[in-house]
């Protein structure tokens, strides 16, 4: 059972979703930093497996690179928490 949102990488996904019972969240939203840059920036929209998805295979996820016109990087952490269930 997944604890945190997060999601898998690109090569992860397929196995990631395999016989898994998930809902999606959005992440997404603007960076409002005065070094990012003058005016708020719109960050890269994502969608995430929300806390409580069930999969039945692990993954390690990732941290990705969501603002690309800045002073400086964005990132947004999407490593899981996961909590063995026996069902």
């Amino acid at each position: 059972m997944l604890l945190t949102t997060s999601l898998p990488a690109d090569g992860e996904m397929d196995t990631a979703l395999d016989g898994a019972y998930y809902q999606l969240t959005r992440r997404g939203g603007f960076v409002a930093s005065n070094t990012y840059a003058p005016t708020p920036r719109k960050k890269q929209t994502q969608y995430f497996l929300s806390a409580g998805s069930v999969l039945k295979n692990r993954y390690r996820g990732e941290v990705y690179r969501i603002g690309a016109q800045g002073n400086h990087p964005v990132l947004r952490y999407s490593k899981p928490i996961f909590l063995g269930v026996n069902l």
